[in-house]
C-alpha cells in the first residue's frame, strides 16, 4: 500500500492518536468516578453490615432473657382458659335464669293483658247499659215536654187566615 499524500496520513495518525488519547481520558474519568462511588457503597455497606450485626447481637441476648417468657406461657394459657370456662359457665346460668324470668314475666303479662281486656269488656257492656238507661228516657222526655210545649203555642195563638194571593192572569213576570 501506497500513500500519495503523506502529510494527511500523517494528520490522520495524528488525529487517531488524539481520538485514542481522548477516549482514554474520557474511559479514566469514568473510572475514577466509578471507583469513588464503590468506595462510597463499600463504607455505607460495612456501616450496615456492622448495624444488623449490633441488632442481631441484641436481638439474640433478648431472646436468650426471653426464655422465661416460653415457660410461663403454658401456666397462663391454663389459668386463662379456666378463667374462661367460668365466665362461660355463669354467663350460661345467668342466660338460664334470665331467660326463665322473662318467659314468667310474659305469661304473667298475658294474664293481666286478658285480665285488663275483660275489664275493659265489662266496663264498656256497663258505660252502654248507663247511656241506655239515662239517654233514652231523657231523650223521651225531652221529646215529649218538646211536643207539650208546641201543642200549647199553637193553641194560644189565634189562627191566622191564609195569605192570600192575587191572580195576575197566568202572566209570567
Amino acid at each position: 500500500m501506497t500513500f500519495q499524500n503523506l502529510e494527511l496520513a500523517t494528520v490522520l495518525i495524528f488525529v487517531l492518536v488524539g481520538l485514542i488519547l481522548a477516549q482514554t481520558i474520557v474511559l479514566l474519568v469514568v473510572m475514577s468516578k466509578l471507583n469513588q462511588e464503590m468506595k462510597r457503597l463499600e463504607t455505607a455497606a460495612t456501616r450496615l453490615a456492622r448495624e444488623v450485626g449490633d441488632a442481631l447481637t441484641s436481638i439474640s441476648a433478648g431472646l436468650g432473657r426471653a426464655d422465661w417468657i416460653f415457660r410461663t406461657l403454658p401456666v397462663v394459657e391454663k389459668s386463662i382458659a379456666g378463667l374462661l370456662d367460668s365466665l362461660t359457665s355463669g354467663a350460661g346460668k345467668a342466660n338460664e335464669s334470665a331467660s326463665k324470668g322473662i318467659e314468667s314475666a310474659l305469661v304473667k303479662i298475658d294474664e293481666a293483658g286478658r285480665q285488663f281486656e275483660f275489664a275493659l269488656t265489662k266496663f264498656s257492656r256497663q258505660t252502654s247499659r248507663v247511656r241506655r238507661a239515662v239517654r233514652y228516657p231523657t231523650i223521651g222526655a225531652a221529646a215529649l215536654a218538646h211536643g207539650l210545649v208546641t201543642a200549647l203555642r199553637t193553641m194560644r195563638e189565634p189562627k191566622k187566615r191564609p195569605m192570600r194571593h192575587l191572580h195576575d192572569g197566568e202572566r209570567f213576570i
